[in-house]
């Protein structure tokens, strides 16, 4: 019996997560993990908590002074953390 409806794997995984709205969670998720790589160890360090609420990156940094040198460049990290996943998943990034 030949298969008339085949599908590569990818596809269908890629539809379902569609379905379930998962596909915009999971991206998310990666913007959340990419963070450490786009602004490298030394921030991270001083990042206490990641998390992303209605479209937008929030990020506690324990240095005031470093809080206030990521809040003037909040436009390039929106665009390089979309950048990271290929698409425009957040829409700022709010630092506390």
């Amino acid at each position: 019996m030949k298969l008339q409806n085949a599908q590569p794997i990818d596809a269908l995984i890629d539809a379902m997560l569609k379905e379930q709205n998962l596909d915009v969670r999971l991206l998310e998720q990666k913007i959340i993990d990419n963070w450490p790589s786009v602004v490298g160890p030394a921030i991270n360090k001083m990042t206490t908590r990641r998390y992303i609420a209605d479209g937008k990156l929030c990020v506690d940094i324990a240095s005031a002074p470093l809080r206030n040198e990521l809040m003037m460049h909040r436009s390039s990290l929106t665009a390089a953390l979309n950048g990271s996943v290929g698409r425009d998943v957040i829409t700022d990034v709010i630092i506390r």
